[in-house]
């Protein structure tokens, strides 16, 4: 399991285009090893969260908790691996989230989104972040671009739970910015904000089970459905966002179920899922699985969840946050 499956065309794995109907006994994808076992042994203090993937599916970046920066090569499962520490940029280093603008993208001019997670008495925020990466010599670096409040784009946060995943929604163009789904933790929401710090418009979903702890979120395009780790149900929820209702969960296996899942990324061109465990100071976890795209994810699942519960919200302003006080 030394070399990674992101590449090389010959690799044995189930693609968006040729997927066989989802099998209604189990879950479309299978646990196939972890990533850079040995990296995270080395530093087993690291608190990994958000992951997304590189627009040409060469690496992972994943954020933690103190404000690092982690480049997973997917080149080669056990090497090239590296770390770099943003904190001191930074005005706040609690990140929980990761996404990628393709459009401001290129291999020789690398930009990627994170996110500061905030709390009732503290912003989060969105950086714009600048970074070099070489898998063969294992050596990364990093720096602030910009840092943009999502203060007034999403509801206020009551509590310490807020900006928990972060996934691009439409990529940016000459005139619009880029939309991202952000997951509140504290009441398992996800909004609509763009890459200038506004929001989107009165686009609110419920992350599939009515629960809140939404820890991590995918994007697929082609189909419009959210992918949600809701980590208090150790379950995966499929929204689709056009009928704002659950298509599909899929409770994850039990040996997951003791663990702290809090990043997600599914590569859906060449069919593999990527899962982030915070091991809370005893060794952080990236696991790969072969996931199959299930084909009949078209009838809402009656879960209690109403379309559109949540669509009629306020963004949080100075005087209603002062209010939460």
């Amino acid at each position: 399991f030394g070399v990674g499956y992101a590449i090389p065309a010959s690799a044995n794995v189930n693609t968006d285009a040729d997927a066989d109907d989802s099998d209604d006994d189990g879950p479309p994808f299978t646990f196939l090893g972890n990533i850079g076992e040995e990296f995270f042994d080395d530093d087993d203090g690291l608190e990994a969260s958000g992951v997304d993937i590189a627009p040409d599916r060469s690496h992972l970046v994943i954020v933690t908790d103190e404000g690092e920066m982690i480049f997973l090569n997917l080149l080669d499962y056990e090497s090239g691996h590296c770390i770099f520490d943003l904190s001191d940029e930074l005005d706040e280093t609690d990140l929980e989230g990761v996404a990628f603008d393709p459009t401001i993208w290129e291999p020789n001019d690398m930009h990627v989104y994170v996110v500061h997670e905030g709390a009732d008495d503290d912003e989060p925020l969105l950086y714009k972040i600048k970074y070099e990466y070489d898998p063969y010599e294992g050596e990364c670096s990093a720096s602030l671009v910009d840092s943009t409040s999502l203060h007034g784009a999403i509801p206020c946060l009551e509590t310490s739970n807020g900006i928990e995943s972060i996934a691009l929604k439409s990529a940016s163009t000459d005139i619009e910015p880029a939309v991202f789904i952000v997951g509140i933790q504290d009441n398992g929401k996800i909004y609509e904000v763009t890459s200038e710090g506004r929001s989107n418009g009165p686009y609110c979903y419920d992350s599939g089970m009515g629960e809140d702890d939404v820890s991590a979120t995918t994007y697929n395009s082609e189909r419009g459905h959210m992918w949600s780790y809701i980590e208090s149900e150790d379950t995966i929820a499929v929204v689709d966002a056009s009928k704002d209702c659950p298509v599909a969960t899929y409770e994850m296996p039990s040996s997951t179920h003791n663990t702290d899942e809090e990043g997600l990324v599914i590569d859906f061109e060449n069919g593999l899922m990527y899962l982030v465990v915070d091991g809370q100071g005893d060794g952080s976890i990236v696991s790969v699985y072969e996931f199959t795209y299930p084909e009949n994810l078209d009838e809402c699942l009656d879960l209690g969840v109403s379309p559109g519960s949540c669509s009629d919200f306020e963004v949080c302003t100075d005087d209603r946050r002062k209010s939460l006080r």
